[in-house]
């Protein structure tokens, strides 16, 4: 299954950008606070990041990837990751989470960098 991981690649091509993610790690759209709803490009980032699973971190870059998992491989994943990160389990967020990362990966081609605007994931 194609899925999102952090990357340097193409770090500091945009204004904002920042990685504190381990690079390859599995990332996903986390939460996006009422200013960054509001200016994605100022605040905080969180309006233009995605979240590593194991550091909770951030990166404005991920790249797609070709990983040996299931859908239901990588819904367990984030909702683990929602777990140890504070916002508890939720299976139905989760498997929202994992279909946005499976519909973005579908048509860009492995090696694609992607970045992120609010609830859209594009290649960058």
């Amino acid at each position: 299954m194609k899925v999102l991981v952090a990357t340097r690649r193409g770090q500091g091509e945009r204004p904002g950008d920042f990685t504190w993610v381990p690079e390859g790690e599995l990332v996903f759209p986390g939460f996006v606070c009422d200013t960054d709803r509001l200016n994605p490009e100022g605040g905080c980032g969180c309006g233009r990041a995605l979240a590593g699973v194991e550091s909770a971190k951030a990166t404005t870059t991920a790249e797609v990837v070709e990983r040996d998992l299931t859908f239901e491989q990588l819904q367990e994943i984030i909702a683990n990751a929602l777990l140890r990160q504070g916002w508890g389990r939720d299976d139905e967020l989760a498997e929202s989470i994992a279909d946005d990362i499976e519909g973005a990966c579908e048509d860009l081609p492995v090696g694609t960098v992607v970045g992120r605007r609010l609830d859209e994931l594009f290649a960058r």
